[in-house]
């Protein structure tokens, strides 16, 4: 049983974003990042979320880019949702082939979605808001395969298990897209099949 009491948040508003959207509200999602990331268990440095904003202006115009967010009643933005097909990224596609083989990577690769960020702001984690938006994203995904990376000494990985995925195959060194500092030492790649059910 779960130690931990959740509340609720039914005040919450699940939204898709699409590339402009995204644009116009940079700084929220940096905010939001900074928030889920650079505090325990994560504790990246806080230029991480410079980094990730980089990143996601690139990647949000990539072919099959999907993006949910949470919001207050208020307005305010509370977490996000946002992937991609792993072809949109060759970097991404490249470490995903050699984890897999090319065996299991045609298999697995062709029609998937990469679920490459989910965050919430800490006032919002364990209150469902999460299990909301990977849901969500997966919906609009429209893919039969999901893919992530996660490290499984955190608590994003027994997030990902507790919503039906696998571990498929390990990464030695996980460099995430766009991502010039150091890896992730080890990551694991994760599956979800038939993630819109």
């Amino acid at each position: 049983m779960d130690p931990v009491k959740r509340a609720s948040a039914p005040e919450i508003e699940v939204q898709f974003m699409g590339p402009e959207t995204v644009e116009r509200k940079v700084a929220q999602f940096r905010n939001i990042y900074r928030d889920a990331f650079t505090t325990p268990p994560w504790d990246e440095p806080a230029v991480y979320a410079a980094r990730f904003v980089r990143q996601l202006k690139e990647i949000s115009k990539a072919p099959g880019f999907r993006c949910v967010a949470a919001f207050k009643e208020t307005g305010g933005m509370v977490g996000f949702a946002l992937g991609y097909p792993p072809q949109a990224h060759q970097d991404l596609l490249a470490q995903l082939v050699e984890a897999l083989g090319t065996q299991q990577a045609n298999h697995l690769l062709p029609d998937s979605f990469y679920l490459a960020e989910l965050a919430v702001i800490g006032s919002h984690q364990r209150r469902g808001v999460g299990s909301r938006l990977h849901e969500a994203l997966l919906r609009e995904s429209g893919s039969e395969k999901a893919l992530a990376t996660v490290r499984e000494d955190t608590p994003g990985f027994d997030f990902f298990m507790a919503h039906g995925w696998e571990v498929t195959a390990s990464i030695a060194e996980f460099y995430h897209p766009g991502q010039e500092m150091a890896p992730w030492l080890p990551a694991v790649l994760i599956t979800r099949m038939n993630p819109g059910d």
